[in-house]
């Protein structure tokens, strides 16, 4: 009788390790996520990858220039990521003097052929963005009635 029950316990013990990995398995199923904290880190690299080439170009060390690096206006689809929309990625810089030399360099960009789409500037808060944008709108409108009334200066 003494075997019967340790090797009822052993099946017990066996059947208790397996509902344990189903539970995980069920919870991993019903995450939302769905493997996105893989995705995340992916694109975390690529965005790491991608400040290392500009730096490069702009000859800065990463190590020793930057201190940290975020995306922001980032579009959590994958659709727009396959359509390289543009994101921008803010890096800020352990030194100010850093700063104002890839701001300098960023001029050397256009001359390779992978970053001349790339564009460098210093941050602004959101409300600066939307000064500027108005600010380019209402530029753009008044060359247009400049060009309209056949005149060569423009602002």
């Amino acid at each position: 009788m003494h075997k019967y029950i340790m090797a009822l316990v052993t099946v017990v013990k066996d059947h208790s390790k397996t509902i344990e990995v189903m539970k995980a398995e069920l919870a991993e199923a019903k995450n939302p996520t769905g493997g996105m904290e893989e995705l995340e880190l992916e694109m975390r690299k690529e965005d790491e990858e991608k400040v290392e080439m500009v730096l490069k170009a702009l000859k800065l060390d990463r190590s020793k220039t930057v201190k940290r690096f975020r995306r922001i206006r980032n579009n959590k689809s994958n659709k727009n990521r396959c359509k390289k929309e543009l994101d921008m990625i803010v890096a800020e810089f352990n030194e100010e003097s850093r700063k104002h030399m890839a701001l300098g360099n960023a001029k050397n960009l256009r001359g390779t052929e992978d970053l001349k789409n790339v564009y460098i500037n210093p941050d602004k808060v959101p409300s600066e963005r939307a000064l500027e944008r108005e600010l380019r709108t209402e530029r753009n409108k008044r060359n247009d009635l400049l060009s309209e009334s056949k005149s060569d200066s423009e602002y």
